[in-house]
């Protein structure tokens, strides 16, 4: 079975998650790196851009 019939709604997950981190969310900007780290929702590997999600989430946090 084709990944877009199994995992219709990954595109607007990965959307969402990029949406939520550029407002603010730390937990969607931990996801993110989370997700670039590991090359999920179809996003290609990217260790630099997990690391650089990681590291605006921790600065924050570090704020609250």
């Amino acid at each position: 079975m084709p990944m877009e019939k199994e995992f219709p709604k990954i595109p607007k997950a990965l959307y969402w998650y990029k949406t939520a981190a550029k407002n603010g969310n730390v937990n969607a900007m931990k996801e993110l790196g989370s997700i670039y780290a590991e090359g999920d929702l179809g996003v290609q590997k990217d260790i630099q851009e997990a690391k650089r999600c990681n590291d605006i989430a921790r600065k924050a946090e570090q704020k609250k």
